[in-house]
C-alpha cells in the first residue's frame, strides 16, 4: 500500500505533501474537507500517465520489478516510496532507472 500524507480541499480534491493532487469521489473527500489525512493507493490502482495528465503525480523511477505476468515500479515520489502494479510491460528511460530481479537470469534463457 503506498501511503502519502496530505489535506483534502474544496471539491474533495486531494493534494499530497509530495507535490499533486487526487480527485476523489465526492463520498470520500466531501467529509473530509479542511482536514489533513492519509491518502492510501493500491499498487494494483496506480498506473503511469503523461506528466501532465489530470490527477498525476510527479515520480521518478527507482527500479523495475519483472515479474512474468507484469512488472512492479518502484518509484520516489519526492521522497516518499510508491510502487505501482503493472500488467503492461514498462520500457523506461536509461540513467533514470535500473533494471531488478530477485535471482541472475539462467544462462539458457539469456540470447545473444
Amino acid at each position: 500500500m503506498n501511503l502519502l500524507e496530505g489535506a483534502v480541499k474544496a471539491g474533495g480534491i486531494f493534494v499530497s505533501d509530495q507535490n499533486g493532487e487526487v480527485v476523489l469521489t465526492p463520498e470520500q473527500g466531501l467529509p473530509l474537507v479542511g482536514k489533513r489525512v492519509v491518502l492510501g493507493i493500491r499498487a494494483e490502482a496506480a498506473r503511469l500517465a503523461a506528466a501532465d495528465a489530470p490527477g498525476a503525480l510527479p515520480a521518478i523511477a527507482d527500479a523495475v520489478e519483472e515479474l512474468g505476468a507484469g512488472s512492479v515500479v518502484h518509484a520516489d515520489l519526492n521522497g516518499v516510496p510508491f510502487a505501482a502494479a503493472l500488467t503492461d510491460s514498462v520500457d523506461l528511460s536509461p540513467g533514470r532507472s535500473r533494471r531488478h530481479r530477485d535471482r541472475p537470469v539462467p544462462r539458457s534463457s539469456v540470447c545473444g
